[in-house]
């Protein structure tokens, strides 16, 4: 950049602050993006159901997969423990929002299913 036009725009003989190239590195921020009407009907079910569907959310967008293994580690984050986990899925399951394979010794792997858009929620 020419310094002298820097030098001419400068405000009482101040020069201007350049930014360099490494001060704007973007921060990755991590978003969940999750359906309003796969939610709402989840949002319906007791317990910590709403946890375990964000923990499924987020993992199927990191992984961009729709089935994904559940760990007990990412529950936790979300403040739910093994066995809220196990009944979180299946009120999942009750109300078809998602499809779980269970294999003794192993994570559940759960397959997020798509619904119907609600006519009630915009």
């Amino acid at each position: 950049m020419d310094t002298s036009l820097i030098d001419r725009l400068a405000l009482d003989g101040e020069p201007i602050a350049t930014i360099e190239p490494q001060a704007c590195a973007k921060r990755r921020e991590r978003f969940v993006r999750m359906p309003l009407p796969w939610i709402s009907l989840a949002a319906r079910l007791p317990g910590r159901v709403c946890q375990v569907a964000i923990a499924l959310w987020y993992l199927t967008g990191v992984k961009r997969v729709t089935t994904v293994k559940l760990s007990a580690n990412l529950c936790r984050q979300f403040g739910v423990d093994r066995h809220a986990v196990r009944r979180a899925l299946q009120q999942l399951e009750s109300a078809q929002l998602v499809s779980v394979v269970r294999k003794p010794g192993q994570l559940p792997l759960v397959t997020v299913l798509p619904v119907q858009p609600d006519e009630d929620i915009q």
